[in-house]
């Protein structure tokens, strides 16, 4: 086998050739860890930008939540307002559906039951049949003679 020999060879190089190469090489790192400075920084202001966006999406949500909140409560003292009056005409007569309801709750009462006892009260008026049923809490309770 052949053994290689290493070879060396020497290179003259002026000072000042060495100086720029260094200068440049300098400017290169340099240059370098500016970029990887403004690169740190942007992902920071990002991150930080997408913080805020959070916070103000979450802010706007609450907000909107307030809102919609207010908005249902002028609603509701809105329709409390209003003041409404149903009545039925059958054959030339009339009655006031607040008269039937009064008129069911008095016969409710009059046959055993307590009026602390009624949570809902349904009227089903067929003129027809000249009279009105009602139902309390869901239980068929008797009929009020509509026209008489």
């Amino acid at each position: 086998m052949k053994e290689k020999k290493a070879t060396t060879k020497q290179v003259t190089v002026d000072n000042s050739t060495v100086q720029d190469v260094n200068k440049e090489t300098e400017a290169k790192e340099i240059e370098a860890k500016k970029t990887e400075t403004k690169k740190k920084e942007t992902k920071k202001t990002e991150a930080k930008k997408a913080e805020t966006k959070k916070t103000v999406k979450k802010v706007s949500e609450k907000n909107e939540a307030k809102k919609a909140t207010t908005a249902k409560k002028t609603v509701k003292k809105a329709n409390s307002k209003i003041n409404a009056k149903v009545l039925f005409q059958y054959s030339g007569n009339e009655i006031d559906a607040d008269a039937l309801l009064e008129q069911a709750k008095v016969q409710y009462v009059a046959s055993g039951g307590a009026e602390k006892e009624i949570k809902t009260l349904e009227l089903y008026i067929k003129p027809e049949d000249n009279a009105a049923y009602y139902v309390v809490n869901g239980v068929p309770a008797g009929k009020v003679v509509i026209f008489a």
